[in-house]
């Protein structure tokens, strides 16, 4: 379980470093226009040996999405106001984080089911993201993708 979580968030950030733009599989445009008929403007990024990643912008939201080599859809990351996190994440980051301020939220979907919420938070001297259950319990959290990837290390181990 940790693992799918781990790789659908890193296939998200790790799509950032690469800048040119490719041309996914047949099977992978397919599998996304079936779930996503109206998306316009469609950017796709090969993320690592074998995940494909489309951007695309839905209901003035930005979208990201992930799908295998064989068209499988593995998550879904949406940009969502802040008011779309449910009670128990709300409540969570206002007790952990009094001192931040919520910068942008993320609305994680993954192929299990499992909905997460991705907080970036400011306190003047940096931003964090962390990423949280729906019932407010935390995923992640960390300066960047190094603490995800070495919690993904322990978690084979």
């Amino acid at each position: 379980m940790k693992k799918i979580v781990f790789a659908v968030v890193f296939a998200f950030i790790s799509s950032f470093a690469l800048s040119a733009q490719e041309s996914a599989p047949e099977e992978v445009v397919t599998a996304f226009k079936a779930k996503y008929p109206k998306a316009k403007k469609v950017e796709w990024v090969k993320t690592g040996d074998s995940q494909w990643q489309a951007e695309f912008e839905m209901s003035e939201r930005e979208v990201e999405v992930v799908f295998d080599e064989a068209g499988t859809w593995l998550g879904t990351n949406t940009e969502v106001d802040v008011k779309k996190a449910p009670e128990a994440v709300r409540k969570a980051v206002a007790e952990k984080y009094k001192n931040y301020a919520v910068t942008e939220v993320n609305m994680v979907e993954i192929a299990n089911g499992e909905v997460m919420y991705k907080f970036e938070l400011d306190n003047g001297d940096g931003e964090i993201e962390t990423m949280f259950h729906s019932d407010g319990r935390i995923v992640t959290q960390g300066n960047d993708m190094e603490e995800v990837e070495d919690m993904e290390e322990e978690s084979e181990e």
